[in-house]
């Protein structure tokens, strides 16, 4: 009885990690088959056993994986290059109740923070003498495009300096040296751009042969 007792509460344990580990709705499906990929888990999570697992999981993995593969579905990955110190146009989508328009906000990038999905960009304006500033998450549905004006020549990664300069004093020299370096990262995007349009029609044409051959199954079926 006691054997059984420390089983079942072993069983109760690694149930309640399952539940832990995939507490997050939007992660669910992706944790689960990357568990089952990695042999740590189960097919199914109610399945009430002692499992040890065969490898070990790194720190980290999981969400780095997750995160890439929702790099790899998103419509607004294909941002251009820009740096602080640029000049851009951000056109944002705003809804004022049923009406949908785009608003396009143009100021000079002050700061880049985040990696991956969850990158952000700061831009800050003058507007009748009186600075402003949003942030907009970069591959945001709302966030339509960004076009970049004005490459501006600075030496930092956060030009809060900017916010006690008005006027003259608060304009960024045009960036002369390292334009290479712009123009290797804007032909790098382009090349991820095609590649992903010809992966994207290769999907298209398999699924299409793939229902060609199903819908062929079926009228031989009928026929026979």
């Amino acid at each position: 009885a006691a054997a059984l007792g420390v089983e079942v509460s072993r069983a109760a344990m690694a149930y309640a990690a399952w539940l832990l580990a995939l507490s997050s709705s939007a992660a669910f499906g992706f944790v689960a088959q990357t568990f089952q990929g990695r042999g740590l888990v189960h097919e199914s999570p109610t399945a009430l056993s002692v499992y040890t697992p065969t490898k070990k999981l790194k720190v980290g993995t999981i969400m780095d994986e997750f995160e890439k593969s929702q790099m790899a579905n998103l419509k607004t990955a294909d941002r251009p290059f820009f740096q602080p110190g640029d000049t851009v146009v951000v056109a944002v989508e705003i809804t004022e109740g049923s009406t949908t328009r785009i608003q396009n906000f143009q100021g000079v990038v002050i700061k880049r923070k985040g990696s991956g999905i969850s990158q952000t960009f700061t831009v800050r304006k003058i507007a009748s003498g009186i600075g402003v500033e949003r942030i907009f998450p970069l591959y945001a549905p709302c966030v339509k495009e960004i076009k970049v004006i004005r490459r501006g020549s600075v030496r930092r990664a956060k030009l809060y300096y900017l916010r006690q300069l008005t006027g003259k004093s608060a304009r960024l020299k045009e960036k002369v040296r390292g334009l290479a370096y712009v123009k290797r990262m804007e032909e790098e995007r382009k090349l991820k751009q095609e590649e992903k349009a010809t992966r994207e029609a290769e999907e298209a044409a398999a699924r299409a042969a793939e229902e060609a051959a199903a819908q062929a199954e079926d009228q031989n079926d009928e026929e026979a």
